[in-house]
């Protein structure tokens, strides 16, 4: 309805008040007086209009919505306002694996060199992929007369590189890494002086500002729209500009996230140092692999990354920090030594229990501990990575139901109650500092089904002790 001094009244915001709020506008004013503007012409423009402003009224009001943190739905914008955050969401990641090789050559050289991103192959489900030796190797003959290298860690992904040639007249160049699925933490970078000076230097990724001047050569690198990430060079104040016609070599893997966690024997894909008659021990399963993070993952993890900035000193940093670079924790809990039984003073512990499988392998372990944890934590703490203490909950339980009123038999509700036990657990009790409620438990077993009237459970907790 229009207002007593004749102004529109512009508070309603649901379409049929908009339309009489407009049409008591129209018949307030002293040109229209004796229309009927509930005339099918008159109406038909009064649904255009106010069509018209409730799509606009509900496009402000998402568009407002997408400048928030909390109420943004859109990955894009999420992540553009964690960006303002100082937090970059984990990308996707390629599982890791460890390998043991042994190499008989066909004739007797003095060492064996096995070159960064050589090429295993392994299965899951029967679908092969590809993983890469994380570092180069050079392997020297032992006692035996045998080159054995131990301790080979590959990381799944093919390998991928793209140039650009820097152009300083062109403001709006761009650095991508036009792959969603680009493995960030296998990234490369390095700038040759032109394509006739192939002389190359290695930049390293700035992780803090304040060691970081007008020549060091750094890059940065954030996450852009799409999925896909950009890499940034300096001004000349903080790092090192570009000059034209530098050639920017960005190398990186290319992942199938968590698809290829628990591979656990490998191939040569072609040669290994030259040789193909290599034998492979698989010392630690693949595992580690995850998918990028999605929206509910940032939203809870930037405000908590920004409290930690980027070091560990509070129990809950070390937390933060290990859901952000590690893709395979599922849940992630920390507590310093002094409370521990007994007490271990200058240590932290990090027990993580990851999306596939109970434990972490050893060399996810020493990943955690030394790229992650190390890095960030203080002078006089040292971190340890320890398996979660697991308690199991075995379910026992007598399900009443009305047989008239569905039209399942005992053996299809038993499995749907099953399944509503099962969906409990993870949803309730999958990670740490969770209490179990039996009443809530009770609650779902009645929930699952219309015809279930009540149902009597009993517990026993088993729990598994190894020597």
């Amino acid at each position: 309805m229009a207002s007593s001094d004749g102004k529109l009244n512009i508070s309603e915001l649901d379409f049929t008040k908009i339309k009489e709020n407009l049409s008591g506008f129209l018949t307030s004013q002293s040109e229209f007086v004796g229309y009927n503007f509930s005339g099918s012409s008159f109406d038909v423009l009064l649904d255009i209009m106010a069509y018209n402003t409730h799509y606009n009224s509900y496009y402000a009001n998402m568009v407002a919505n997408e400048m928030f943190l909390d109420s943004a739905s859109l990955r894009n914008s999420v992540v553009s306002r964690a960006k303002h955050l100082g937090y970059r969401p984990r990308s996707a990641q390629g599982s890791k694996a460890a390998v043991t090789l042994t190499i008989t050559p066909t004739d007797s050289p003095s060492s064996i060199n096995i070159p960064k991103n050589t090429q295993f192959q392994g299965e899951v489900g029967g679908v092969s992929f590809i993983w890469c030796s994380s570092n180069s190797h050079s392997v020297n003959i032992n006692a035996n007369n045998v080159y054995t290298v131990a301790g080979v860690d590959l990381t799944q992904g093919i390998p991928s590189t793209f140039r650009y040639t820097a152009n300083t007249g062109d403001s709006d160049q761009r650095y991508l890494l036009p792959n969603a699925n680009t493995d960030i933490t296998t990234l490369a970078v390095s700038v040759q002086n032109s394509a006739v000076d192939t002389e190359t230097v290695v930049y390293t990724e700035a992780t803090d500002i304040t060691t970081v001047n007008s020549i060091s050569t750094v890059y940065f690198v954030d996450e852009v729209e799409d999925g896909k990430y950009e890499v940034q060079f300096g001004d000349g104040i903080l790092g090192k500009t570009l000059a034209n016609g530098n050639i920017v070599i960005l190398s990186s893997l290319i992942c199938e996230a968590d698809v290829t966690n628990g591979a656990k024997a490998f191939s040569v894909v072609s040669d290994v140092g030259g040789y193909s008659n290599v034998k492979i021990e698989t010392t630690s399963t693949a595992s580690g692999g995850a998918g990028s993070a999605d929206i509910d993952e940032i939203k809870f993890n930037a405000p908590k990354n920004f409290d930690a900035q980027n070091r560990c000193v509070t129990i809950h940093d070390y937390v933060a920090l290990v859901k952000r670079d590690y893709g395979d924790a599922q849940a992630v809990v920390a507590w310093g030594g002094e409370d521990a039984d007994p007490p271990a003073y200058g240590k932290v512990y990090v027990a993580i229990k990851p999306t596939s499988g109970t434990v972490l392998s050893q060399s996810s372990k020493k990943y955690v501990q030394d790229e992650i944890l190390k890095k960030r934590n203080i002078v006089g703490i040292t971190p340890e990575v320890v398996d979660p203490d697991y308690m199991y909950l075995k379910v026992n339980s007598t399900v009443k139901y009305d047989s008239g009123t569905t039209t399942n038999s005992a053996s299809q509700l038993k499995a749907t109650v099953t399944t509503a036990v099962t969906d409990f657990g993870e949803t309730n009790l999958k990670t740490f500092d969770k209490s179990f409620r039996y009443s809530k438990l009770i609650q779902a077993i009645d929930a699952a089904e219309i015809s279930v009237k009540s149902n009597q459970t009993s517990l026993q907790l088993k729990r598994y002790l190894y020597p």
